[in-house]
């Protein structure tokens, strides 16, 4: 349902996490429920139960530390989502979106799945069997392959691979080449603290691609002076990867640094701007005074 409303131009939508009524779920549904909600731009946890329960993220203590992990991690995601709001806004693309909306070329995306995708980047391998401690999922035919996005393993598309479902950690993969921005630090609501990270995916010999951030304060109408897009164009050679930033808008940036990240068998050299970047502690700080002014 969520993809149909998804592809009918209905993109701001999620389900209700646990069941809105009937029975209370069961603490490992509860889990699995949580990790296929916090991909989806709605995400919340309602219920009017008929054994008069209300879904709470702490009803069974025994599984409440891995929804606190997995509710943490939506917030680390938030700025690819926010991102993803906004191209579909200004560009109607879908937020979730079914494999086959991607990899139209590839036959087996239209095989029934309960896989779906998060913006053109990230394929959410939802876990729906009572019992199971891993997950056969089938990696679209792409020129690059696939990363796991836990494990950082590389795997190449056009095959099905089993990973590993723990409740803390939902199966993600996400498509090589990409670029993943995120909150750095493990924040919530209440602090409104604005990091950033950019989790880079590269490409596994040579390759370019692109991604434009969209910034803003979240409550002013959108123009050019309360807004900012840094524009990312992410180069793979086989002896480094070099990345140009550059950024548009009048909006002031709440951060004044940027990480990124590389995966951590991932040995050659980051540049970017020309900047050749040392890594500190597998990050690689980058002032964004030194983005340049894009047209």
């Amino acid at each position: 349902m969520g993809l149909g409303l998804s592809l009918s131009g209905i993109y701001n939508i999620g389900h209700d996490v646990g069941g809105f009524a009937g029975p209370a779920p069961e603490p490992e549904l509860l889990v699995r429920w949580v990790q296929n909600g916090i991909f989806h731009p709605r995400f919340t946890i309602h219920s009017w139960n008929s054994d008069q329960t209300v879904n709470v993220p702490w009803m069974y203590p025994e599984v409440a530390e891995d929804i606190k992990h997995l509710i943490k991690f939506r917030y680390q995601l938030t700025p690819y989502l926010y991102n993803a709001l906004y191209e579909a806004h200004a560009y109607y693309r879908p937020i979730i979106r079914p494999v086959f909306y991607e990899f139209g070329g590839d036959e087996k995306t239209f095989e029934p799945s309960d896989d779906f995708l998060l913006g053109d980047a990230m394929l959410v391998a939802s876990v729906v069997d009572k019992g199971a401690t891993t997950r056969q999922v089938y990696l679209p035919e792409c020129v690059d392959g696939w990363y796991d996005y836990h494990t950082e393993n590389w795997y190449e598309g056009g095959q099905t691979v089993l990973l590993p479902a723990p409740f803390d950690k939902p199966p993600l993969l996400v498509k090589a080449g990409s670029m993943i921005p995120m909150n750095d630090d493990q924040v919530t609501f209440a602090t409104r603290k604005e990091t950033r990270g950019m989790k880079l995916f590269p490409h596994t010999l040579e390759g370019q691609s692109e991604y434009t951030l969209f910034e803003d304060d979240g409550v002013s109408v959108i123009s050019d002076t309360s807004c900012a897009k840094i524009h990312f164009v992410l180069t793979v050679a086989t002896n480094q990867i070099d990345v140009r930033v550059t950024k548009t808008g009048g909006y002031q940036l709440p951060y004044e640094q940027m990480n990124f990240y590389l995966p951590a068998n991932e040995k050659r050299p980051l540049f970017v701007n020309g900047q050749k970047l040392e890594s500190r502690d597998g990050r690689f700080c980058f002032l964004v005074s030194e983005c340049e002014e894009g047209a």
